[in-house]
């Protein structure tokens, strides 16, 4: 799981609220960090996730763990650097250890984002809006893309979630986008503090549903 924050606050423990649930359920859970910015650039951010991907896979099996079964989760900036793991942001040995993506109210399209305060401390221009943004990439890993973004939320992350869907399903054989009822963009999250929850639930089937490439 990978944290929210727009990619210059929060931290690993932001990330961990259903590590209990899901080691309870039979799952390791990874909260993935990332430094902050304005200190890195948002590039550099996605390529510390995909070192940290790569870290992940390869001391899964000391933990009785499939490095080729992970999936992928993240809420707000984290499910963009999520999104951006199936992607050419990614290299190609990142993208095979990933078996699906949990995004969960995410940014998919930065230009609106670079035009917001949020770019007073990323610092994006244009062009890195552009070319760092999932919604002009295509998935080169055909995996189970399950989006969730709460009915309460802004027209533009609804906008952004409704964007990723239209743009990524001619690529995938699964992509969903699920929008829980009286939920907004941050208590969307407490569908994942327990096993009954429907973001809970989702991440269970992607789990449950993964298998080698």
């Amino acid at each position: 799981m990978v944290h929210g924050g727009w990619w210059q606050e929060g931290s690993i423990d932001d990330a961990g609220r259903a590590a209990l649930a899901a080691c309870e359920q039979g799952m390791l859970f990874v909260s993935i960090g990332y430094s902050l910015a304005p200190e890195r650039s948002l590039a550099e951010i996605v390529a510390e996730v995909a070192v940290a991907i790569e870290a992940i896979a390869a001391a899964a099996p000391e933990r009785g763990g499939d490095p080729c079964r992970m999936v992928i989760g993240g809420h707000s900036a984290g499910a963009h650097l999520a999104a951006c793991m199936v992607t050419e942001l990614a290299p190609a040995p990142v993208r095979e250890h990933i078996a699906g993506l949990l995004l969960i109210s995410g940014a998919y399209d930065l230009g609106p984002v670079a035009e917001s305060y949020v770019n007073d401390a990323v610092r994006m221009s244009p062009a890195e809006a552009q070319q760092l943004s999932p919604a002009n990439l295509m998935p080169l890993r055909d995996v189970p893309v399950h989006m969730h973004v709460g009915a309460r939320e802004s027209s533009e992350f609804l906008r952004q979630s409704n964007l990723l869907l239209e743009r990524w399903s001619p690529a995938l054989s699964d992509i969903q986008l699920n929008v829980p009822p009286d939920r907004d963009h941050f208590d969307v999250l407490e569908e994942l503090d327990n096993s009954a929850g429907s973001l809970f639930r989702d991440a269970q089937a992607l789990m449950r549903n993964s298998v080698r490439p």
